[in-house]
């Protein structure tokens, strides 16, 4: 677990040299802001999706 941890750790600090900005921002700009609104992106296309395939049951059903 502490070796995935570094490897991350590296990853954020690279990621930070390459854009010009600090761990600690890349950090945040990862964690705080983008895993969000992944989070609630995924979510959403979860319920459509739950939605969908209940619209093609009930049209199955129908039939």
């Amino acid at each position: 677990m502490n070796e995935l941890f570094y490897v991350c750790v590296k990853i954020l600090q690279w990621l930070g040299a390459v854009t010009g900005t600090t761990y600690e921002e890349i950090n945040i700009i990862v964690f705080v802001i983008i895993g969000p609104i992944v989070f609630f992106l995924l979510l959403i296309a979860l319920i459509r999706c739950k939605f969908r395939v209940k619209k093609q049951n009930d049209k199955i059903i129908s039939n």
